[in-house]
């Protein structure tokens, strides 16, 4: 295995992140694939993501972006960047975003995608979608 190039293991989103502070274990609370709404636009009030990485040597420079797919490509709702670093490549780590009032221009696909800069290589990508609630008439 070559340690040039971190690994993402996984991509999570969920209502809530809780860690042990003795084991640092961590307990996904709420894990979901769907945001129902109410009305569009709107905004999603809070919910994590947790991005876990392995394979990492030295400083990495990472940017996570959240889309929404239309017609006409994709319109990037968030950009997080950031940078981290590990003496140890079998190392697991765990990125944990609380991100709150997230915007919600659409229904349909929306994806996360993890990239390694400053060359903007692909580490990993999943999908969520945006579903509308039908409207109750009494």
């Amino acid at each position: 295995m070559s340690y040039n190039e971190p690994i993402c293991l996984s991509i999570v989103l969920c209502d809530q992140v809780i860690e042990d502070k003795r084991t640092n274990k961590k307990s996904y609370i709420g894990v979901f694939n769907d945001i129902l709404v109410e009305r569009l636009p709107a905004k999603h009030p809070c919910m994590y993501l947790v991005v876990s990485l392995t394979n990492c040597r030295g400083r990495h420079e990472i940017e996570i972006t959240i889309a929404r797919d239309t017609d006409l490509g994709q319109d990037q709702i968030m950009q997080i960047r950031g940078q981290l670093e590990s003496k140890n490549p079998l190392d697991v780590i765990d990125l944990v975003f609380e991100l709150r009032a997230t915007p919600i221009k659409g229904c349909g696909v929306h994806t996360i995608d993890v990239w390694m800069q400053p060359d903007a290589r692909r580490l990993a990508q999943r999908c969520f979608y945006v579903k509308q609630l039908p409207e109750h008439h009494p």
